[in-house]
């Protein structure tokens, strides 16, 4: 019976997920089919496909980003559904981030990619 209960909590999906996207033209229909688009001027480059589920609205998404001149960007997000997606495009190109789901001022989930916390040491960094 454990067991079985054990299975069936493990096929449920995580409360949140990031996956990483390249956008250039060919990211666009329109390029395939070669019909007119305004958007073929629009955003290229990388950007983040953040997925979230929550027990109830008015989750909150806190997103940290480290840009490959060590800059930081905090960025915080309104979650208006249980479930959703956000899409966030960066200015720059990005060597890591964090994502965490917050519900009630409690951290739900948490996802990160290449990150560590970078320390200060006198003048450096």
């Amino acid at each position: 019976m454990l067991l079985a209960s054990a299975l069936v909590t493990s096929c449920g999906r995580a409360p949140l997920s990031v996956r990483t996207e390249f956008v250039d033209p060919s990211y666009l229909a329109s390029s395939h089919v070669e019909t007119p688009d305004y958007c073929r001027s629009c955003f290229y480059g990388q950007q983040l496909v953040i997925r979230y589920r929550a027990s109830a609205k008015g989750a909150l998404l806190k997103l940290s980003v480290r840009y490959e001149n060590y800059e930081m960007q905090e960025v915080e997000y309104a979650c208006c559904s249980k479930s959703g997606f956000w899409i966030f495009r960066p200015n720059g190109v990005v060597t890591g981030y964090r994502v965490t789901l917050y519900e009630n001022d409690r951290c739900i989930s948490q996802f990160s990619h290449m990150w560590a916390e970078i320390l200060s040491v006198g003048d450096r960094y």
